[in-house]
């Protein structure tokens, strides 16, 4: 199985504090996404306002997106992800 493509960034404040690309297994997705996020949410919980993305370049634009956070502003189509 070909790997999957995830890009994620992090903005703090209204700035990007960090992006990084990772290949990733598609059958550790759910796992991998957890881990990420638990992992970010460290470096991006001292901020008044936050989002985290996710990026599935390969994926339709409809479904390429994953944000979440306190920003609103500069998210489309929030998502809550669960077991955070």
């Amino acid at each position: 199985m070909n790997p999957l493509v995830l890009i994620v960034r992090g903005f703090g404040d209204g700035i990007r504090v960090f992006e990084e690309r990772h290949e990733i297994d598609p059958s550790d997705l759910e796992d991998t996404i957890a881990k990420l996020a638990v992992d970010h949410m460290d470096v991006l919980k001292f901020y008044d306002r936050y989002m985290l993305e996710f990026e599935f370049p390969q994926y339709p634009e409809e479904e390429r997106f994953l944000r979440f956070g306190t920003d609103p502003r500069r998210m489309v189509l929030p998502t809550g992800v669960k077991g955070l």
